[in-house]
């Protein structure tokens, strides 16, 4: 796995440059989602999806924080599922969905290793 927590996810965003961090007051209610709907709207470097904003100062809640557009861009989900294509993934997912159910003891044992790709798609 990626990435061990939500902290570190951040950390890698940050280092990436795909994370805006919002340090003003901003009232959860409607503003942060006007915000990210204009983030997730706009282009940065030539592709939509804009940057991930990170809300530092959120009105009413000390000390809490909230991450919005994290997935918002190509590249985000990439590096999310580390992989370099989309396409991977949707292959992957295909594979397991054509699986046949095994009629012997050695078919099962050649699923094995399927299933241990299984295992890490779920938290």
């Amino acid at each position: 796995m990626a990435y061990d927590d939500l902290r570190d996810w951040i950390k890698a965003l940050d280092k990436a440059g795909e994370l805006k961090r919002i340090r003003e007051e901003i009232d959860p209610i409607l503003e942060i989602a006007e915000i990210t709907d204009r983030a997730s709207k706009s282009f940065k470097n030539g592709i939509k999806g804009g940057s991930a904003l990170l809300f530092e100062n959120v009105k009413g809640h000390p000390g809490a924080k909230v991450l919005m557009n994290q997935f918002g861009s190509e590249r985000r989900m990439k590096m999310a599922l580390e992989v370099d294509s989309l396409d991977e993934v949707s292959g992957r997912i295909r594979a397991l969905l054509d699986v046949k159910s095994p009629e012997g003891f050695l078919e099962k044992l050649k699923m094995l290793p399927m299933l241990a790709d299984i295992g890490i798609f779920f938290p």
